[in-house]
């Protein structure tokens, strides 16, 4: 057995600063604040044979009563006996005298500084002296002490405190930083605003979940959430209420889930619920008491005003909705949409067939590619005579089985995909080449309408390889053109609500190339007479809404008379949609209005793939 070191020996200080160096590096690896304290007290345990106990303490300054958490030694047994106590707390310590120096202990824990060693009365364990090492910051992860014993009464002057403090700074360091990677750690797994798990966390603990489930034979229900008419809340009272919502209405799911469920924040006002072991008829009860418990708690925006929130709710589970992740996903979505669609502060349970986001998507994306995006031509005549006049492109997906699918079954998909701009560009190109094909084949020019979203408005790459087609096909068609341009883009009051100048900016290129406007939807709710008055408008086409309610609303044919003649004022012409039995047809025709459109006319015609670039010229169909 090798005998202790002396105190006295001139090496005893190099050999504890070289077990303190060797064991920094380890320190620095632990990712737990505690284990890094456990191998302090290890390291110095081992450093010197005179140092026969090291024991740690974590918690507030405030305690009562101080038990060692955590000791390593040959004389751990005495830290087994101590509680040390202030204020008349129970003491078990082997000596009156050592209790009040222990009671410095405590004190150690408000301060920074390495105190002074002293003598101990411990000696029937062999211990001669101590000293007390504070570690943690205010405010930090918690303070906190390592005491260190030695066999000599005069064995820390002899090897100085230096490297005693250069280690405890350098395990305070290495603590801290474990904290900022627990920290870090539970930002990536946690959303900051709500308090539920992020969407990453959330999706590895749905993989794990379906692997069991597809092991075992067992099943589980999600619900997919989101606040109603969020944007509203947002635009009327800001963002700081938004976020106000958003976190209530995480508080009151929490609360009316089970303990065993997982809850996270799944997009910006979305929530996605797993429950374990629940059949969908538990789900759907479960998900009524979720939306019960929001609807029945008014928010406070913290101004002294409150809103009342509500959610939809989509309810699928596995077995029955599919047997994979993007399946069930599939279907949970779109169980919210139907959710949503049918009036909203509802809850709906997946059925068989899911048209939901994550297959819209799919299915946009191949369309574009297998030129399956086509546009239906709608015939636009002129009331007065009855002549065609111009045709708006209307958007038609053709299905892999032949069936067409209208604009409405997935544009409101497309939108909130981003994908929109795609549609939009896809189209115009086709109406474009339908344009050329016209005028080659020496027919009578015809005004083509074409619907576009801001979205596309805001990728000027598209924009701009739409100008260099319309000029592309211009300068092979030459004097053939006319006038006037024959391309008309129509852009409805949704699109434009926000910023005028911005709307004009982004206006611009077609204007300049002189491609006219529409104004569409008119009279939808969203009418702002600012725009027309203030954007070159050529074309306002009066909402189908508005028109439908002519021949029996008196204030219907007062409204749309006042705005045929603002728009005669103005030199615009109007178009109004929607036009369906000759009724409404005379009674537009005695108001004044320039153009129709509806199925009293025709309804929208789909051409044959590559139709409209037929005879088009090279640089215009390329």
């Amino acid at each position: 057995m090798t005998p202790p070191l002396s105190a006295t020996d001139p090496d005893e200080r190099s050999v504890v600063q070289q077990a303190m160096l060797n064991a920094g590096a380890d320190l620095a690896q632990d990712e737990d604040p505690g284990d890094i304290l456990r191998r302090f007290c290890d390291t110095l345990v081992t450093a010197s044979g005179h140092i026969r106990l090291v024991w740690m303490y974590v918690g507030e300054p405030e305690t009562p009563v101080l038990r060692p958490q955590y000791a390593a030694g040959p004389a751990r047994a005495y830290a087994d006996e101590l509680a040390i106590g202030m204020g008349g707390a129970e003491r078990a310590s082997p000596a009156r005298q050592a209790l009040e120096r222990h009671e410095m202990i405590l004190k150690h824990l408000h301060d920074d500084a390495i105190p002074a060693p002293w003598r101990t009365a411990g000696r029937k364990h062999g211990l001669e002296s101590c000293l007390v090492i504070p570690f943690g910051r205010p405010g930090g992860i918690g303070r906190g002490i390592v005491a260190v014993y030695a066999d000599l009464p005069d064995f820390f002057e002899q090897v100085g405190l230096d490297p005693f403090a250069a280690f405890g700074y350098l395990a305070d360091a290495a603590m801290a930083q474990a904290a900022l990677r627990q920290k870090l750690q539970r930002m990536a797994t946690v959303d900051g605003l709500s308090g539920l798990l992020t969407r990453q966390a959330m999706q590895d603990i749905l993989q794990r979940f379906v692997a069991q489930a597809q092991r075992q034979n067992t099943g589980f229900c999600l619900l997919l959430c989101d606040i109603d008419r969020f944007k509203i809340i947002n635009d009327n009272y800001g963002h700081q209420a938004g976020d106000r919502v958003i976190a209530a209405t995480a508080a009151a799911l929490r609360g009316a889930l089970r303990t065993e469920d997982w809850a996270s924040r799944w997009g910006g006002e979305e929530f996605l619920c797993l429950l374990p072991g629940m059949a969908c008829d538990g789900g759907k009860s479960l998900a009524e008491r979720v939306r019960g418990a929001v609807a029945g708690q008014p928010v406070d925006l913290g101004d002294g005003r409150a809103v009342k929130v509500t959610i939809s709710i989509g309810v699928a589970c596995l077995p029955v909705a599919g047997g994979t992740l993007q399946e069930l996903l599939a279907h949970v979505d779109s169980a919210l949409y139907d959710a949503k669609a049918g009036g909203r502060n509802r809850v709906v349970r997946a059925s068989g067939q899911a048209h939901s986001l994550y297959f819209m998507a799919n299915e946009i994306d191949q369309a574009i590619s297998e030129d399956r995006l086509r546009p239906a031509y709608q015939p636009i005549v002129r009331l007065a005579d009855g002549e065609l006049v111009a045709e708006e492109a209307l958007a038609r997906m053709v299905q892999t089985d032949g069936q067409l699918m209208e604009a409405g079954r997935f544009i409101t998909q497309a939108s909130q995909l981003q994908l929109a701009h795609r549609i939009d560009h896809a189209i115009m190109r086709q109406t474009m080449d339908h344009c050329a094909q016209h005028i080659f084949a020496g027919q009578p020019p015809l005004t083509r309408l074409v619907n576009i979203s801001a979205d596309l408005l805001r990728h000027p790459e598209l924009v701009d390889d739409l100008i260099a087609r319309a000029k592309a096909i211009c300068a092979a068609c030459g004097d053939r053109v006319g006038a006037q341009k024959p391309l008309v883009i129509e852009i409805t009051e949704r699109e434009l609500l926000g910023d005028l100048q911005e709307a004009k900016r982004l206006l611009d290129p077609f204007h300049d190339y002189g491609i006219r406007l529409a104004l569409d939807d008119f009279g939808s709710g969203y009418s702002s007479f600012h725009y027309l008055a203030e954007l070159p408008f050529s074309f306002l086409k009066i909402s189908g809404d508005l028109v439908a309610k002519i021949t029996v609303n008196p204030r219907g044919r007062r409204i749309l008379r006042g705005i045929q003649e603002l728009a005669r004022d103005m030199g615009v012409l109007t178009i109004a949609e929607g036009v369906e039995d000759q009724a409404t047809a005379d009674t537009l025709r005695e108001i004044g209005v320039d153009w129709v459109q509806g199925w009293l006319y025709g309804r929208p015609r789909l051409l044959e793939a590559g139709a409209g670039a037929a005879g088009a010229p090279a640089a215009a169909a390329s």
